[in-house]
């Protein structure tokens, strides 16, 4: 890989990692705080994606802004006609805040915020054998890290069983995501929420 793919991946894997605010926020607040900045920041964030690709006479406007600040450069060329990660990122956390309970949407949207890119990094490094252009290793450092992040939880949570098996359904979604054609932005939190509402 590249020095400038390689500068690029990690500036996108630091601006994943800097969204774990969201979980943050709702411990330090309650539900309705957390509800109103999530919903908003997704609203904002959907708003200039949509300016971004989508024909408006603020188009040029927003290219300019986001060449400014270097955002273009981050993002995957898939992404240049169709939403971005962020988008996605956002939507998941809206949609998990309001779908599933705290500590669920907490756990869920900490794996999305860690153990996603640390997956990917440990894939990109050690990976060698590939599912639907995952590897293996990324998807065992997905579970692994799933698990410690789970783990307060886990130590004192009467369902042990079922966040484990939240914990692997949803590294086999991630694994799976790109094939389903599903942003695992949105896959990773949801997968999580849903396989828990459906268990407990």
């Amino acid at each position: 890989m590249a020095k400038l793919d390689i500068a690029k991946y990690m500036s996108r894997k630091v601006l994943h990692i800097s969204c774990i605010w969201i979980p943050i926020i709702y411990l330090l607040t309650d539900y309705m705080i957390a509800l109103l900045a999530i919903s908003g920041t997704t609203v904002v964030v959907l708003t200039i994606d949509l300016l971004r690709i989508l024909p408006n006479p603020l188009k040029p406007k927003v290219h300019k802004l986001f060449k400014y600040f270097g955002l273009q450069d981050l993002l995957k060329p898939k992404e240049m006609k169709t939403l971005s990660g962020a988008s996605y990122m956002m939507l998941g956390a809206a949609l998990g805040i309001f779908l599933f309970p705290e500590p669920i949407f907490i756990i869920s949207y900490l794996i999305l915020c860690i153990s996603d890119p640390f997956a990917a990094y440990i894939g990109k490094k050690y990976g060698k054998g590939k599912i639907h252009g995952k590897s293996h290793e990324g998807s065992v450092a997905f579970f692994l890290s799933a698990c410690v992040i789970s783990l307060p939880i886990i130590i004192w949570l009467d369902h042990k069983f079922i966040l484990i098996v939240c914990i692997i359904t949803t590294t086999i979604a991630e694994l799976y995501s790109e094939k389903i054609k599903i942003d695992d932005n949105v896959l990773i939190p949801l997968v999580f929420g849903i396989t828990w509402e459906l268990l407990k």
